[in-house]
């Protein structure tokens, strides 16, 4: 429990400072970019994953996407660590943050009907049909 809201408080404290610094250095023009930082859908991280190198956001935007991908990852190995979790995701090879969210962007093309969901329902759907594992996983 003391975890939990540990956890909680850190998660907490990064997004106030990143939503105040961001509210510092954006302008009106890139407001809806700043609201993507909110993360409430799928879509959300497709826009901070694949937001253009010129934008003044360009560098928060993709460590905030690789930092989400990233945490997605550590978690679910942890997880899937333990006996009573099933296996949902199995690779050959350690995936990497690029893979997964390369796998991610490509795969929201593809399903933009799922984009409405929380992002880590996007995210795992995208990594569960990429590397699916076997009925006997």
């Amino acid at each position: 429990m003391k975890q939990m809201l540990l956890s909680a408080m850190v998660v907490s404290l990064l997004f106030c400072t990143v939503s105040s610094a961001l509210a510092k250095e954006t302008n009106a023009t890139e407001e809806p970019q700043k609201q993507a930082f909110l993360l409430t859908t799928g879509q959300d991280l497709v826009d901070l994953c694949s937001l253009d190198k010129k934008s003044s956001l360009y560098e928060k935007s993709i460590g905030f996407c690789y930092g989400y991908a990233s945490g997605a990852m550590s978690f679910y190995g942890a997880i899937a660590k333990s006996p009573k979790v099933p296996k949902i995701v199995c690779s050959d090879h350690m995936i990497t943050r690029n893979e997964v969210v390369q796998t991610f962007l490509n795969w929201a093309k593809n399903n933009p009907q799922h984009l409405t969901e929380p992002p880590i329902d996007s995210l795992l759907r995208a990594v569960v049909a990429k590397w699916p594992c076997s009925k006997k996983e």
